[in-house]
């Protein structure tokens, strides 16, 4: 499997510190197969989705394996989506007072292939409180209304460039 594009839809909130996310992956099958494997370092997985079915997953090791309803052939290409929390134990994402910033261990804060040599695009938004200056991998996209007095930013990152290399701060 390899990634082609993600989606990432970040909840960030300072005080408490709390990182909810889901994640739209596009996987391609680089040969047939019935299972896909990521990186989730530290995430607490709740839901794995494809074309609306629950999938069933195990995490263990930092690897979130999935079990895909129908296999996929060499070539063909799924969306899996993923609903999950990130952990907040100060290694990565770090939060710090007022502030929190995640990159280079892309895989704490959304499930990824963390291999040097993947390469996908990107589509990031964060949502936090209204206020906040907002960085992200990516061209920005501008900023849109969020529920209450939060606000979302959106980056987009149309050059396929290694998930490592992903990041945000606020």
């Amino acid at each position: 499997i390899t990634v082609r594009h993600y989606r990432v839809d970040l909840e960030l909130h300072l005080d408490p510190p709390v990182l909810h996310g889901s994640a739209a992956i596009t996987v391609r099958a680089l040969r047939d197969t019935s299972r896909l494997s990521l990186d989730a370092t530290r995430l607490k997985i709740a839901r794995v989705t494809a074309d609306g079915a629950n999938l069933r997953f195990t995490v263990a090791k930092d690897r979130l394996c999935v079990e895909l309803p129908a296999a996929l052939r060499a070539g063909e290409e799924r969306v899996v989506d993923v609903v999950y929390e990130a952990s907040t134990d100060g290694r990565s994402p770090v939060f710090a007072g007022r502030v929190a910033w995640a990159g280079y261990q892309t895989s704490a804060w959304t499930p990824t292939l963390q291999d040097p040599a993947e390469r996908a695009t990107l589509e990031l938004l964060v949502t936090t409180r209204a206020g906040l200056r907002v960085v992200g991998s990516g061209a920005p996209q501008g900023t849109t209304a969020a529920e209450g007095d939060r606000v979302t930013h959106a980056f987009r990152l149309e050059t396929p460039s290694p998930p490592f290399l992903f990041a945000f701060a606020a």
